[in-house]
């Protein structure tokens, strides 16, 4: 139920009603406390709630958070209180804890949990039979009622590979449409080094997979699989063989888009199941039987069946529902579901039905985190201009020899260690010698101006850093890779289709996630939701990522690269299309600092010098004086050696001074003797001053207004 819709309700009375009528029900109050660990958080949702949750730690490292939902800290009392497997109904209504954006982050949520019951139909048709009392309890009287069963899919019989894909996507509510176009995509014509292996396998049996496998690891000398077992990979690679591409054959492409245009009441539905059933010749008689059962036991429940709509194509996008599923909604009221709740089985001899009631918000008065954060930001100093500069290794020796080039010599008043420096010629500037991480942290705070560090790290630590930086140089140094690497012994994992379908079948085949070990917590995590891949758990790297495969402390990694050698080193290889980011260092601005007009113009003077010395770098001078150049030779030269000529035209007395690329220095002379130059000067530059400075203008754009 929404903020809105709470603030309309008519108050404890009802909360106590709502209660009063889930225990005549038989559900007996529940009361978790708000402290959870929050491993079974991300377990079952996946890393993608981490962003939502508000978490803390005990001294033994264990992770914790404040409850984001009732569920799960339900479920696991049931399941240490000794009754677990036993049928057995709780109730709750409390607080939780989600960041939602604009919405409040603490709001209660009400429901029913039943376990155990072997009476799938009954129960399911129960759960909704309790939503509609839930909202007749605030008094919203007219409902539409959405229900779906994303066990159905599972009737279809599917390849398992067409159908974990499928019921993977259609749990995350994407285009289903884009899906099975996917899927009826024949794979790229990229080479496959395993192509003969695949080959050879067409038409083999498992245990010829299997040996075939095992020969190619023995011969390759890999013994570390990271989680997986050889077996796992010859079925994979026998699916693989047998898919001829992985194209989706044209039958099964119309009864899936005939399937999922099912829709109507249960019993049009039913009816439209049963015609797709004879049509297709296909073997779902027990799923049909269920549906009618579950519709039986919906109309014993006083249910008007006219107010329910059923379709094979909805689906609440929570990856846990393995069957029945439904929304209540506020007639005429948008996508807002007052009620929701559906099937998901903890273990296939235990389904647990659920209800719950949405977001039922405490207020516009109940303060959020946010609110209480309004500190003023930590700064180094507000008087002067602060650029920050790695403090350490090659970094700082690069970023040093960089401002040098360009005629801004940085010194260590203090000495060697000093951690504060200045430039000559600019007294305002302080110069803060920090670590590349520091330095990406001050840039997010507002307490340095211009700072020197990887875009890796920005990507990684600064939430929206578009927003709140801007990269106004890449510098030429510090280039590395952020990729997803995994074992070389993974033959049958090229790219990351390949390692979505094997994580979402490793979690069938082991009752977890993969584990990704990595420093890179946020690039990982929008990485892989952009390529679809939700079935995994990070487990943050404090060091030596690259080993933590052959440890066993994680399935594969996400780390930063240069050469490539020490993951080779350690058995793993990058995936073709797993670079997350290809970094190097930047001269980076913050937009949070205190960008007076002293701080915009000390900036300017900054980047007139970098921009300078980078026009320089650029073209070497040349000088020359003959009779025979005009504005047709000026243009020819421009044409063909990519030269400019900053000052115009030649002299009276024929001078020419012309700025050419380094590479056409020799063909530009040829050209110019050619045409009457006698002689040829050449002379490289220091500095080019422009009255326009593309790297201040960009900054300026960037910043707000002064």
């Amino acid at each position: 139920m929404t903020d809105t819709q709470a603030r309309e309700a008519t108050g404890t009375v009802a909360w106590a009603a709502l209660l009063s009528s889930f225990a005549q029900a038989g559900y007996v109050r529940a009361e978790p406390p708000i402290l959870q660990p929050a491993e079974p958080f991300l377990d079952l949702s996946g890393e993608g709630i981490r962003r939502s949750l508000y978490l803390t730690g005990d001294p033994g490292g264990e992770e914790l958070c404040l409850r984001p939902d009732l569920t799960i800290p339900v479920a696991r009392d049931y399941l240490t209180s000794g009754r677990g497997g036993q049928p057995a109904g709780f109730c709750y209504l409390g607080p939780v804890f989600r960041y939602r954006g604009g919405k409040p982050s603490e709001f209660l949520q009400a429901g029913v949990e039943s376990f155990g019951r072997p009476d799938r139909a009954a129960a399911d048709a129960e759960m909704l039979a309790l939503a509609c009392e839930a909202t007749a309890a605030f008094g919203v009287t007219e409902v539409e009622i959405k229900t779906g069963d994303v066990a159905l899919i599972d009737a279809l019989k599917l390849y398992p590979v067409w159908r974990r894909r499928l019921i993977k996507d259609f749990n995350r509510k994407v285009s289903l449409a884009k899906d099975i176009e996917r899927l009826t995509l024949a794979a790229s014509p990229t080479h496959n080094e395993y192509e003969g292996v695949l080959a050879a396998l067409a038409g083999s049996d498992r245990n010829a997979a299997l040996a075939l496998v095992t020969d190619l690891m023995t011969i390759a000398g890999t013994t570390n699989v990271g989680g997986r077992t050889v077996a796992e990979i010859a079925d994979r690679f026998l699916e693989q063989s047998t898919l001829k591409g992985g194209a989706l054959p044209r039958d099964a492409l119309q009864i899936i888009n005939r399937f999922l245009t099912i829709a109507g009441t249960p019993d049009e539905a039913l009816r439209q199941l049963r015609a797709l059933k004879a049509d297709a010749r296909l073997d779902i008689d027990a799923a049909i039987d269920q549906f009618e059962n579950r519709t039986q036991f919906m109309k014993a429940r006083g249910i008007d069946l006219d107010t329910v709509r059923f379709a094979t194509a909805f689906g609440r996008g929570v990856d846990y529902y393995t069957g029945f599923e439904f929304e209540l909604h506020r007639k005429g009221n948008g996508d807002d579901p007052l009620v929701a709740g559906g099937r998901y089985d903890g273990r296939r001899d235990r389904p647990y039905p659920r209800c719950r009631l949405l977001d039922l918000g405490r207020g516009p008065d109940t303060p959020s985190p946010s609110d209480c954060r309004k500190n003023p930001r930590g700064r180094f100093m507000t008087t002067p201009f602060v650029l920050a500069v790695p403090s350490k290794g090659r970094l700082q020796e690069n970023a040093e020899t960089f401002f040098s080039r360009a005629g801004l010599a940085l010194s260590k008043p203090g000495g060697a260690r000093d951690y504060r420096g200045t430039i000559a010629g600019l007294d305002n500037v302080e110069i803060a010698y920090l670590s590349a991480s520091e330095i990406a942290s001050q840039l997010a705070r507002g307490s340095v101006h211009l700072g020197i560090t990887g875009e890796d790290l920005i990507r990684e630590s600064i939430l929206d850093a578009d927003r709140r930086v801007t990269l106004i140089n890449p510098l030429g140094f510090g280039y590395a890779n952020v990729v997803v690497a995994v074992p070389q012994a993974w033959i049958d994992v090229r790219t990351m289709a390949d390692l979505d379908d094997v994580t979402t079948e490793f979690r069938a085949q082991h009752n977890r996630r993969m584990r990704v070990a990595t420093k890179y917590i946020n690039l990982t995590r929008t990485f892989f939701a952009a390529q679809g891949i939700i079935d995994y758990r990070i487990v943050e790297s404090a060091g030596a990522t690259e080993g933590a495969p052959a440890t066993g402390t994680a399935e594969m990694i996400v780390d930063i690269t240069t050469t490539g050698a020490t993951l080779a080193a350690n058995g793993l290889k990058v995936l073709d299309d797993g670079v997350i980011l290809r970094s190097q260092a930047n001269l980076v601005a913050s937009r949070n600092a205190d960008w007076s007009a002293d701080a915009r113009e000390t900036a300017r003077v900054i980047l007139d010098h970098i921009a300078a010395r980078a026009r320089a770098s650029k073209y070497k001078e040349v000088r020359t004086r003959f009779q025979g150049c005009n504005a047709e030779l000026l243009a020819e030269a421009h044409n063909r050696f990519g030269v400019v000529s900053p000052f115009g035209g030649p002299t009276s007395s024929g001078m020419l001074t012309l700025h050419c690329p380094p590479a056409q220095i020799y063909a530009l002379g040829s050209f110019l003797r050619d045409h009457g130059a006698d002689t040829v000067s050449v002379a490289s530059l220091d500095y080019v001053l422009d009255r326009e400075n593309p790297l201040f203008a960009k900054l300026a754009a960037f910043l707000p207004p002064a």
